[in-house]
């Protein structure tokens, strides 16, 4: 199945430059970034990105072949970014949060 959109198919018809761009903000992040953690949710979101960027060049699209438990297609590279989005969000929020209380 062919996704014109995002990861989970948000944002259908968003340019593929806007991609490109949100991928280098996520790279500069990254380097700036010294929590370990941290940079691990930047580097799966990256590396999602990237299949992503390329299957949008090459194919014009990306390349959905996951069925998600009725709830249309995904692919792997979703899934790194979700993870990513997710392991970046705890360390950023949670344990910043926990560590500005000592």
């Amino acid at each position: 199945m062919l996704n014109k959109g995002v990861a989970f198919g948000w944002f259908v018809g968003l340019p593929s430059w806007v991609g490109l761009l949100a991928m280098i903000l996520v790279i500069v992040v990254a380097v700036k970034t010294r929590e370990l953690w941290a940079r691990f949710g930047l580097i799966l979101m990256i590396i999602g990105g990237s299949i992503n960027t390329y299957q949008r060049f090459t194919v014009g699209a990306v390349i959905d072949n996951l069925p998600m438990f009725g709830l249309g297609y995904n692919n792997w590279a979703d899934y790194l970014i979700f993870f990513g989005v997710l392991v970046y969000g705890y360390t950023y929020f949670v344990r910043r949060r926990g560590s500005s209380r000592n």
